[in-house]
């Protein structure tokens, strides 16, 4: 996503089923990003994975559907961009 000047990437929580050592899971995404050449989208889609339980679970598979891609108007909008003074790795 490093070349997105703008990234909103919002996941509702998954639904699971798990089998043993292995699990499937869906979760539904909204995205919204400025692009490059100054544009802005909105993305609805959803993520069908497949999971694998060794010492801990780690994906197998991981798919994304697209169900709707549109421009949209993010001229004049309050986009405040990442604080300066906080470490953009303080989740790691």
């Amino acid at each position: 996503m490093a070349g997105f000047p703008f990234v909103i990437h919002t996941v509702t929580p998954a639904v699971l089923r798990i089998d043993g050592d292995q699990a499937r899971g869906r979760c539904s995404v909204q995205e919204v990003l400025r692009l490059p050449d100054g544009g802005a989208r909105q993305i609805f889609g959803v993520y069908h994975d497949r999971f694998v339980l060794t010492q801990d679970w780690h994906f197998a598979h991981r798919r994304f559907d697209v169900l709707l891609a549109r421009p949209i108007d993010l001229d004049g909008a309050d986009v405040v961009p990442w604080p300066a003074d906080v470490d953009p790795d303080f989740l790691r």
